[in-house]
C-alpha cells in the first residue's frame, strides 16, 4: 500500500546571510588578485585601455562572486 508522506519540509531562503556574505568576499578576493596580479606582473594598461582592463577585472569578479554563492549553497 501507498504510504503518504506527511512530514513538511520548510522551504530554504534563497538570499541568507551566510550567501551574501560569501558571494561578496568572492567579488572581493578576485578582484584584488587580478589588480594585485596585473600589477606585480606590469601588465596593466595606460589610457584608454585601462577601463576596459578593469572591466575585463569586474566581468573575473562577478564569476567569483558566482562561485562563491555556489559554495555557500552547497555548505548550507
Amino acid at each position: 500500500m501507498l504510504k503518504l508522506n506527511t512530514r513538511t519540509q520548510t522551504p530554504r531562503s534563497l538570499v541568507t546571510e551566510r550567501r551574501v556574505q560569501w558571494s561578496l568576499n568572492g567579488f572581493g578576493a578576485v578582484l584584488l588578485v587580478y589588480v594585485v596580479g596585473s600589477a606585480a606582473l606590469e601588465v596593466v594598461p595606460d589610457g584608454e585601455d585601462r577601463a576596459m582592463w578593469l572591466g575585463l577585472g569586474v566581468l573575473f569578479s562577478v564569476l567569483g562572486m558566482a562561485v562563491g554563492a555556489a559554495l555557500a549553497a552547497l555548505s548550507d
